[in-house]
């Protein structure tokens, strides 16, 4: 019984082990919410900072340009979408930051503009 006990804890601490780490920033204001995931290990260049609208879709009918900007360290990240007319079909929004841009930031400050308003909140590495 100890042996089947030992080898079933030694299964579950070798898959244990396997997992990449994963670095998750997060933060919100009133009306946008964001999120950026990075997992150590993976192939991948760049990553998706992810910003989301928390009310409903059709809030955001008359939109016709939104304006987020992305600031950590001496990187600056803007990104403009002009909707030309037509509603917005999706609530979220990203922008694309590289690996080595990342590297030992902990802390980004997002700025959304949209339909005349502002806000600014920070996404943080928890």
């Amino acid at each position: 019984m100890d042996k089947i006990a030992s080898m079933i804890l030694l299964l579950v601490f070798s898959v244990g082990c396997t997992f990449p780490e994963k670095e998750v920033f997060e933060g919100e204001s009133e009306h946008w919410k964001g999120k950026l995931e990075i997992v150590h290990g993976d192939s991948k260049e760049f990553y998706d900072l992810v910003i989301t609208y928390k009310g409903k879709l059709e809030d955001l009918a008359s939109m016709e340009q939104i304006i987020h900007t992305a600031e950590f360290g001496t990187t600056h990240h803007k990104q403009e979408i002009n909707f030309e007319g037509n509603a917005p079909s999706e609530k979220s929004f990203d922008t694309v930051i590289s690996q080595k841009d990342l590297e030992g930031v902990n802390l980004i400050e997002v700025k959304v503009e949209w339909l005349d308003q502002e806000e600014t909140f920070e996404v943080v590495n928890r």
